[in-house]
């Protein structure tokens, strides 16, 4: 037996299992405690864990993990992507603790990703060469391989415009830019016919929000790799032009430059992905601004061989990387066989990574599984028949078994539809709960 206990205080329910918050009078003051039934005992055994993910995923393991289970101290970081709180009995995410994984239609192949929270100022992904940066990096590499000489544009608004809300100081504003800045680079969208004009046939685009000078100091500033080498004059001083007038900023500011060997390009990719707003307390109104804002883009076409190889200084930190991998795994493809994958299964503690005894990809938060066929032998016709037997007693019975509180009649149908709802069971009537419940407490 699992026990679930809720308390409902001033609009606020707080339990194992997370419910959210009830819309209750503030004056009300309810407490009632509920047995549910599991299939899973609680002493489950190790050999549980042992199972491949399939299994886990229908498991009461994970779902007493997700409940409320502590993340292993020893297998996850000890920062945390948010502040402090004052309540010591709240519980913070580690970023990295929570894992998602999945498999290929033909079951053969296992792998699994770390949920990580992608936040600049987090102590975890913020870091140079993280996982959040590796992947970064992987999404880019392929494509920046197909780019023989790559030309490096950086759009810079001066100082003056930095904290104006219509030029670099919100959301809005900075998603206008891209869009205009992609405009005048790539051409514009004109329905079937794509893109028309432009100067660059494709390219990548991501932002930074500091320099490096002044870190703290707001200072936005657009990176774009282009496949393009040396530019005439007369040409980048048209593109100059072009931005200026697109931005609506006369004095814009606008550097070029071009890397044409391996090393320089790789160089390029890594530079342009690292995080910039390393601290939330340098700016937390644009920290809040950015929440949801695509930081990467792309366009043209993708679809040529590599332009060069990786030479012997970058090719051990660029194999790290593993960029055909976690491109196909983000595609939903399988790297080793080719098979679409099935669907991601919901988040497990990290832990598992451990049991399953998972090898990371590439140093990216991404995991291949080992193949672990089933060793016991096929199940017996009794076994079966006694399997169908346990379902169809515990499809009779009731699941909720309710213990003797004082709880509000006039409040007592709308709590017994929400906790129906929410764990999908069917609660006795009305009548036969009251019942229970003042005949159990006396007065």
């Amino acid at each position: 037996m699992t026990s679930l206990s809720v308390k409902l205080n001033n609009n606020t329910v707080k339990h194992t299992k997370q419910l959210t918050a009830l819309n209750k009078r503030p004056d009300l003051a309810l407490s009632a405690s509920f047995s549910i039934d599991s299939n899973t005992p609680s002493n489950a055994t190790p050999k549980e864990l042992e199972r491949t993910p399939g299994a886990v995923a229908v498991s009461g393991v994970n779902s007493r993990a997700l409940a409320g289970g502590n993340i292993n101290p020893l297998l996850a970081p000890q920062q945390t992507n948010s502040k402090p709180s004052d309540d010591a009995t709240s519980t913070q995410y580690v970023c990295g603790s929570l894992i998602i994984f999945t498999e290929c239609e033909k079951g053969i192949h296992h792998f699994a990703k770390k949920i990580l929270c992608g936040k600049e100022w987090c102590p975890i992904c913020g870091e140079e060469h993280s996982q959040a940066h590796n992947r970064r990096i992987a999404r880019w590499l392929c494509k920046v391989q197909q780019i023989k000489q790559l030309g490096y544009l950086v759009v810079e608004f001066p100082d003056k415009y930095r904290k104006v809300p219509g030029y670099g100081y919100s959301k809005r504003a900075i998603r206008h830019a891209s869009n205009k800045i992609v405009e005048v680079l790539a051409g514009k969208r004109l329905g079937r016919k794509g893109r028309v004009g432009g100067y660059f046939e494709r390219g990548l685009l991501r932002w930074h929000w500091f320099g490096e000078k002044k870190e703290s100091k707001w200072n936005p500033h657009c990176n774009i790799l282009v496949d393009s080498g040396f530019i005439e004059p007369e040409k980048l001083l048209e593109i100059k032009q072009a931005l200026r007038e697109a931005l609506n900023c006369p004095d814009l500011i606008v550097h070029y430059s071009f890397a044409e060997t391996p090393g320089e390009i790789y160089h390029k990719l890594k530079y342009v992905t690292r995080a910039t707003f390393n601290d939330y307390s340098w700016n937390p109104y644009m920290a809040n601004q950015l929440y949801g804002f695509r930081n990467g883009r792309w366009w043209g076409k993708w679809n040529d061989e590599p332009a060069w190889e990786l030479t012997k200084e970058i090719e051990s930190e660029a194999d790290m990387i593993a960029a055909k991998e976690i491109n196909l795994l983000g595609s939903g493809i399988c790297p080793d066989c080719g098979a679409p994958l099935k669907k991601w299964a919901r988040p497990v503690d990290s832990a598992y990574l451990t049991i399953w005894g998972a090898q990371e990809i590439g140093k990216t938060g991404y995991y291949r599984i080992p193949h672990k066929e089933w060793q016991g032998g096929p199940l017996t016709p009794e076994a079966m028949l006694r399997l169908e037997q346990m379902e169809i007693e515990a499809k009779a019975k009731p699941s909720v078994e309710l213990k003797p509180y004082m709880v509000a009649p006039n409040d007592l149908p709308s709590l017994r539809d929400k906790v129906s709802h929410k764990y999908h069971t069917i609660l006795p009537p009305t009548d036969e709960i009251l019942e229970r419940l003042l005949g159990g407490a006396g007065e």
